[in-house]
């Protein structure tokens, strides 16, 4: 089921929103808790029923392990503690890689072995990678001693938990269950509807107008380039960057959703998504956009391999390691490794800019408006490049693209094949707007910031001084969200508009990863 289909919004979400409130107010919390749950197991199920055992199993596995590491006079030696860690690190990671990467390797070992090994298609399970690295993350917090409470219907909504169910954010337990304590969690409280209707109805406009109507321009040019090998160098750059904006909007839309439909149910989930593309550098990229993964990366693939003394990999090494781990993460294809290993090369490079600037005097943390400006440029046409890995169904198809791009397409007389293309004055002032948006104006969070739509730990990513006012009234301040009779006008306006370009239900990019 997915969030921007009319069977979901207008029958799925008020369904169970008044029978969670309903079931708190009137009966035992602990029924509306289950009812909850059974309901993210009926939004789990309505894609395939079959995998909603594959759920189960991982709650029931995770869950025991965990349970183990709460009560500590089971297993009081650490050398136990640290092999039931290993096992469930290890189950969770071989239902991962059976699901998502048997059929990657096999292909690959067949390419590379000139064999012919046959293994039947493996249709991959929504939301493996997001559930997966949840319970290995709740895995080490429960051995760590952070989480105190073992409540097998609690730990079933805290994995199954359908607003970030499919694509997060990676949310730990800490952070999620605590709310769900609260007295006041039951009582229906208008503002919390209310701001979730809000983000809502702008993640479902960023979604349905933005992202898919950026999917029109972006789509045919991928088809083409796969179908016929070459590509208009035009089209090609107009292409990109009309997919950098889908994946942004479509992602942005998405979070702005999973935060929605938490706050209706009176919870704050994190923060993934924090105006990335106003990033001047590769590392404060990837700390606005996806920020939970980003963080699990960090804490539980990066810091471990620098630690590990017997390895001894380095910093350096260490990192590309994580970053190629994690463009794998998102699929069972060598575009991905490849999207991976440029953004290692990106943050290499970023590295040793830094220590050239230091060996020059410089202090790489000053920077002039100009620099964060160029910064800012650099780091978003790189990432276009990345795009095109990421997007594509293939290493060639992307290498076609990238020769487009860059000029280098050896088209041999075939340029007949194709029109040669040309932007509209439209798509050009479609694409400027959309920059400004990106670049300059407000996120979804900093908007309503006076409602506190979500929580950051551990995510907060300040502005550039560029952007700092001081006691001074910004630009955008007088234009925050307020709960007003006119502002509720404008959000009822930008959800009729969303509905009105639901022609299809389009999944989102990260739908199934």
């Amino acid at each position: 089921m997915l969030f921007n289909s009319y069977i979901f919004m207008f029958a799925f979400l008020p369904i169970v929103v008044c029978g969670f409130y309903v079931l708190g107010n009137y009966f035992n919390y602990r029924i509306a808790i289950l009812w909850l749950v059974l309901a993210s197991w009926v939004f789990y199920g309505w894609w395939n029923p079959r995998y909603l055992l594959l759920l189960l199993l991982s709650i029931l596995v995770n869950y025991s392990i965990g349970g183990v590491f709460i009560k500590k006079g089971k297993i009081a030696n650490k050398a136990d503690q640290k092999a039931l860690l290993l096992i469930g690190v290890i189950f969770n990671l071989a239902l991962l890689g059976y699901f998502k990467y048997a059929n990657f390797f096999v292909d690959t070992v067949n390419v590379l072995a000139g064999a012919n090994f046959h293994l039947a298609t493996i249709i991959l399970p929504l939301a493996i990678s997001f559930f997966t690295f949840q319970q290995i993350a709740y895995l080490v917090d429960a051995k760590k001693g952070k989480v105190v409470e073992s409540n097998f219907i609690n730990y079933c909504l805290f994995v199954s938990f359908f607003p970030q169910l499919i694509s997060g954010p990676i949310v730990h337990h800490r952070e999620m269950m605590p709310q769900f304590n609260r007295n006041s969690q039951f009582q229906a409280v208008m503002e919390n509807i209310a701001i979730g209707f809000v983000l809502f109805s702008i993640g479902l406009f960023k979604k349905v107008v933005i992202a898919d109507g950026m999917a029109k321009i972006s789509n045919p040019m991928f088809a083409q380039a796969h179908s016929i090998g070459i590509v208009d160098p035009v089209y090609a750059w107009s292409a990109i960057l009309a997919y950098a904006f889908q994946i942004y909007f479509d992602f942005s839309g998405y979070t702005d959703m999973a935060l929605g439909l938490g706050r209706m149910f009176g919870i704050k989930l994190p923060y993934n998504f924090n105006s990335p593309y106003k990033a001047a550098n590769i590392f404060e990229f990837w700390n606005r956009w996806h920020m939970t993964l980003s963080r699990f990366m960090r804490h539980h693939v990066y810091i471990p391999l620098v630690r590990n003394r017997k390895l001894k990999l380095g910093h350096q090494l260490s990192l590309v390691i994580s970053v190629l781990l994690g463009g794998l993460w998102h699929g069972a294809n060598w575009t991905f490794i490849a999207w991976g290993g440029l953004h290692a090369s990106y943050m290499l490079v970023n590295h040793g800019w830094h220590r050239l600037r230091r060996m020059l005097g410089h202090n790489p943390s000053e920077r002039s408006v100009t620099g964060i400006a160029l910064g800012v440029i650099v780091t978003f046409v790189a990432g276009m490049f990345t795009r095109v890995f990421f997007r594509a169904d293939s290493i060639d198809t992307a290498v076609i693209i990238i020769k487009a791009m860059l000029g280098l397409q050896d088209t041999g007389g075939a340029m007949n094949l194709i029109e040669h293309y040309s932007l509209s004055g439209f798509t050009v002032m479609a694409y400027v707007a959309l920059l400004i948006l990106v670049w300059f104006a407000p996120n979804s969070q900093q908007w309503l910031a006076k409602y506190q739509p979500g929580i950051n730990p551990e995510l907060i990513v300040k502005d550039a001084k560029y952007l700092k006012h001081g006691n001074k009234t910004h630009f955008y301040d007088r234009l925050r969200f307020k709960l007003t009779p006119a502002w509720g006008v404008m959000i009822g306006i930008v959800f009729a508009l969303a509905l009105m370009n639901i022609n299809h239900t389009v999944p989102f990019i990260y739908f199934q990863f």
